[in-house]
């Protein structure tokens, strides 16, 4: 015969009689594994700062001087890392400070380009301006030019050429000048070439001499080496 077990047992009757009612609170969520808690009476806000900058510095800030010309490698678009920044109008004027990716909205990403101008300090955000990329372009194909201009061209005589030859050759390095470019005129004996006498030596001397004078060739440094050895001029060229 089989027996059922009563529902409440007598233990749990004399445990409801004299111990008080347990109550059971419902778990709040940890901070961080829901986003449902926020602590009352903080007002969090993740918007960037940038109050305390003014697009008027302040009476004992330095006055700002900023290059309206960008470096070469200076950072553009998205390779500028700095949340705030103020852009620089054609006027030199300054805009508020704005968040980055709010100005890099307002910039024609096929024509135009923002370039990082110069880096915060403690006045001023970084100082940014929206250039067209025609004009970045005309920019690079000057500097790449100067430099061009700047690498001085050479030419290379022998001691024992005749007066024939050292003509084409001064008219060579003539026409360098005339482009602007510096010009190293080079004086050396040759190898396996026949050596020059002291008279042809100075014959030379005396050619290129009188070549300068009627060109007006300007030596930007007085020449240097030794006779019927390693000798050079050195010539600016026009401007």
């Amino acid at each position: 015969m089989s027996h059922t077990r009563p529902v409440f047992s007598a233990a749990q009757a004399l445990r409801s009689a004299f111990l008080p009612p347990v109550q059971v609170h419902a778990r709040r969520p940890a901070i961080g594994s829901l986003n449902i808690y926020r602590p009352k009476g903080r007002n969090i806000s993740y918007r960037p700062r940038f109050d305390h900058f003014n697009t008027e510095p302040p009476e004992n800030a330095p006055r700002l001087s900023v290059a309206t010309t960008p470096s070469p490698n200076a950072p553009a678009d998205s390779a500028i890392r700095y949340p705030i920044i103020q852009t620089m109008n054609e006027d030199g004027t300054l805009n508020p400070p704005t968040p980055l990716r709010q100005a890099l909205r307002n910039v024609n990403q096929l024509d135009e380009s923002l370039i990082l101008l110069q880096h915060p300090t403690d006045d001023y955000p970084a100082i940014c301006k929206v250039f067209s990329k025609k004009t970045l372009r005309q920019q690079q194909y000057a500097r790449t030019r100067t430099a061009k201009l700047k690498l001085a061209k050479q030419v290379e005589l022998n001691w024992a050429i005749d007066p024939h030859d050292l003509s084409k050759r001064l008219d060579q390095v003539e026409s360098f000048l005339a482009k602007g470019k510096k010009t190293e005129l080079v004086l050396t004996p040759k190898r396996r070439a026949r050596r020059a006498t002291p008279a042809e030596g100075e014959k030379v001397l005396a050619i290129i001499s009188e070549w300068i004078e009627k060109v007006g060739v300007i030596q930007n440094k007085p020449k240097q080496g030794e006779f019927l050895g390693y000798m050079q001029y050195f010539f600016e060229g026009k401007k």
